[in-house]
């Protein structure tokens, strides 16, 4: 593995059960009024493996498939049941995945097609969608619903969650899983249509899971995991939904330490002021956000009450980039917080970390890669050493999915095998720094080529974002009759700030070169961004077309 000395292969149902003897009575998941054991939860997702089992649910599909398991999807939003059902599918060895529930009928359909789940455990409120996603289909897996007191009825042929709970068995699981049983995330975004990344829970627990000691190696024994969640006890708050891997990994970094999960009380949008709320009623001591999105919300709502964060030691933020001014802005409500900006994909887990404290600041848009991450040359002819300046792929080797779901080609591009060694390369452009850190550049797919020389956007809107006018800002290409392409940029201003183009042309020259500068803007009441925090591209570049046609963008 290159010198990252491989440690134990694990899988997360053994580990879940033993550390659930250890800590019986301690809180494993909170939600509001709602309080589980660790001694609670292990019963719980028993009794669901077992409901399904008794279903004749996980027998092994056939062989050829990358994918020997059936799937499990799951439909809802943050709540106890959503870890439930994951843990639950372990234990009766299915393989759970995302379902992100903001999309459409039509992009449900392609990720059901895609993923032909067995089961679909799913919230009352997207009954409606997910029925009319069904006829189409013709397919018929097992439903269970959970009834979010909405006052939805039964779906026609569906089970209620509660009452497979009821049926279900809380004896040990008769099933014998292993290290290589799956799971499985569907990322979109900038990759397009929804595509299923295949890991074994041996390599995921240690890729994004919680599967490193703090040197970043990687732990030597059962034995040795248990211990450690022994003396755990945190109260980890993921504010990211847990259908997007931040938060769900987050959560099960949590889990594997023994720790306890806290689930805010508001979970249909993105509530600031419940957020802070949960912090300080739950003793919060590790946050989970998204960037900037999440955490100027967070700040403004610190900022206009007097709430009590004091409690907060860590806060971990991936998914988007987080300034450096609301870093240290933290520091004014948690004087001793650590902000570990996380840096990672669906295709590799954790690549890249970047630590700030109150006496120590990373230099800008830089990291400290974790154990297996490092460059690849523009041509993956090999590895970049670190005294090399030139621009590279971010890629990682070592614990590595096994591919993409039904698309070997994807798989063989994404994850190519380079000198005999097999890397992830989910997209993203980066160049050494000095002490062996990696600059991230942005990601390819979102590049912008004027006239020659690339552009990555997410370095220009770091620049932006640090105008004290703008309040948030996406860039993309727009066509340039001259270039090709052009940067532009659709900004919203904080209430009662307003720049022109020109002056926010000036105030970035002093750091990037003009090439590298917006020629176009299109000022916009909101910014669209996903749950996770991570930037709407496609609208971005629609707002701005839309402004060109209608003459309101400027030049």
């Amino acid at each position: 593995m290159n010198g990252v000395k491989r440690g134990v292969d694990v899988n997360l149902v053994d580990l879940q059960e033993r550390i659930a003897e250890v800590i019986p009575d301690r809180e494993s998941i909170v939600w509001g009024e709602r309080r589980f054991t660790w001694r609670e939860t292990n019963l719980r997702t028993r009794r669901i493996a077992n409901a399904l089992l008794d279903q004749g649910l996980g027998a092994p599909r056939a062989e050829g498939r990358l994918s020997h398991q059936q799937h499990a999807a799951v439909y809802m939003r943050n709540r106890p049941e959503y870890v439930e059902a994951v843990l639950g599918s372990f234990k009766a060895r299915l393989i759970p995945f995302n379902v992100n529930y903001r999309y459409t009928r039509a992009e449900l359909q392609v990720l059901f097609a895609d993923a032909d789940p067995a089961v679909i455990f799913f919230q009352s409120c997207f009954a409606e969608t997910l029925r009319q996603t069904l006829a189409t289909l013709g397919k018929s897996p097992l439903l269970v619903q959970v009834d979010d007191d909405g006052g939805t009825g039964l779906v026609e042929g569906a089970h209620w969650f509660h009452d497979l709970l009821a049926r279900g068995s809380a004896e040990p699981v008769p099933t014998v899983p292993s290290p290589d049983d799956g799971y499985l995330i569907y990322t979109g975004g900038t990759t397009g249509m929804p595509k299923g990344v295949l890991w074994r829970q041996a390599d995921i627990f240690v890729a994004a899971m919680g599967g490193r000691r703090d040197d970043f190696s990687e732990f030597e024994s059962v034995t040795e995991i248990v211990d450690r969640a022994r003396g755990g006890g945190k109260r980890f708050l993921p504010l990211p939904p847990f259908m997007h891997g931040g938060g769900l990994w987050l959560a099960f970094y949590a889990i594997t330490g023994g720790h306890t999960v806290v689930i805010q009380s508001n979970t249909r949008f993105f509530d600031p002021i419940d957020a802070v709320r949960t912090v300080e009623r739950e003793n919060v001591d590790t946050l989970v956000i998204a960037g900037t999105a999440f955490a100027r919300p967070l700040l403004e709502a610190l900022d206009e009450h007097e709430y009590d964060v004091s409690s907060l030691t860590d806060i971990h933020t991936g998914g988007a980039g987080l300034l450096p001014e609301l870093k240290r802005a933290w520091f004014r409500h948690a004087p001793d917080v650590t902000v570990s900006d996380m840096f990672g994909s669906s295709e590799g887990g954790g690549h890249l970390v970047g630590v700030t404290t109150r006496t120590q600041e990373p230099p800008r848009g830089t990291f400290t890669p974790v154990l297996g991450t490092t460059l690849l040359a523009e041509d993956l002819s090999g590895e970049l050493p670190p005294t090399e300046t030139g621009v590279g792929w971010v890629a990682r080797r070592g614990r590595l999915p096994l591919g993409y779901l039904n698309d070997p080609d994807k798989t063989a591009s994404t994850f190519p095998t380079i000198g005999g060694t097999r890397y992830a390369i989910p997209g993203d452009r980066g160049r050494w720094t000095a002490g062996g850190r990696i600059e991230v550049l942005g990601r390819d797919s979102t590049c912008v080529n004027s006239g020659g020389e690339k552009i990555y956007v997410e370095e220009v809107e770091r620049v932006l974002l640090s105008h004290s006018a703008v309040y948030d800002v996406l860039v993309v290409g727009t066509p340039d009759e001259l270039l090709g392409e052009c940067v532009a940029a659709v900004v919203q201003f904080r209430p009662g700030s307003r720049v022109t183009l020109d002056e926010l042309r000036g105030f970035g020259r002093a750091v990037l070169a003009s090439y590298k500068l917006p020629r176009r803007m299109v000022v916009a009441d909101e910014i669209r961004r996903s749950p996770a925090g991570k930037a709407d591209y496609g609208w971005a570049r629609r707002t701005l077309l839309a402004g060109l046609t209608e003459g309101t963008a400027h030049r």
